[in-house]
């Protein structure tokens, strides 16, 4: 048995595989570690080759259910603690996949955050959330700033603060100076014939934000916890439709 560990956001995880290969391929992909000075781990990864046949949606082991997900190229399931999940992966790019999935499902569970499809930009150092069809040209338009690139941003919500968490989900993020960091401000991006900023309402902001969540409820207590992250996060950070005529007034406009 190969065991690698993995610090992640506040979370520790234990990787396991029979073949050195899988680890290697998870290494390589994530940066995982021989050893961690924290002794106990949240969750135990167990990597597999191929993909069982059938695989329902729960499967009951006596009165414990067991949380499963399939996509065409990747499975896994999870126990009823959340503290043990069995990945059943094909390539890189599927185990990636999978154990994004798995994190998502992971935190949304213990109600730490969110992953969401998003980028950000640090702007006199604080961190602004920006979703939307644009996002991707905006990051990049301001290159002089730490930013993270337009794909899933790592955000810790809790009752007192609401912080974007540096994650190996966004490939920007670990070539970046951008650190944990407290969220500012929400903009969704809209082309328009000229520039301003307007604020909006918290339950326009949940609806928009609910498709932008990196994760796939399959019951209603899942989606329920999303909802209550999600209103957390409005409550606490200012959000704003952002119309703008060139990307390079974004900056201006959130800052």
């Amino acid at each position: 048995m190969h065991k690698f560990y993995l610090e992640l956001g506040e979370h520790h995880f234990e990787i396991q595989a029979d073949s050195s290969s899988l680890i290697n391929l998870f290494v390589s992909n994530f940066p995982a570690m021989k050893k961690i000075e924290k002794t106990s781990t949240d969750m135990t990864v167990h990597l597999h080759y191929a993909i069982p046949t059938i695989y329902n949606d729960f499967i009951t082991d006596g009165e414990k259910s067991k949380y499963t997900f399939q996509q065409e190229n990747y499975a896994f399931d999870i126990n009823s603690e959340y503290n043990s999940t069995h990945l059943y992966i094909i390539d890189g790019s599927s185990l990636r996949q999978a154990f994004m999935t798995v994190y998502s499902s992971f935190i949304v569970h213990n109600g730490w955050g969110l992953l969401i499809k998003a980028g950000c930009v640090v702007v006199h150092q604080t961190a602004h959330l920006l979703c939307g069809e644009y996002t991707e040209t905006a990051v990049n338009k301001t290159e002089r700033n730490p930013s993270l690139a337009n794909d899933l941003v790592l955000i810790k919500i809790s009752l007192e603060r609401v912080t974007i968490v540096e994650s190996p989900f966004n490939i920007a993020a670990s070539a970046s100076a951008v650190n944990t960091r407290n969220l500012s401000s929400l903009s969704f991006l809209q082309k328009s014939f000229e520039d301003k900023r307007i604020k909006v309402g918290r339950t326009y902001s949940l609806l928009r934000l609910l498709d932008m969540v990196f994760y796939w409820p399959k019951t209603t207590e899942q989606t329920k916890n999303v909802i209550l992250l999600l209103k957390q996060m409005v409550q606490q950070v200012p959000v704003f439709n952002c119309y703008f005529k060139n990307e390079e007034t974004v900056k201006e406009l959130i800052s």
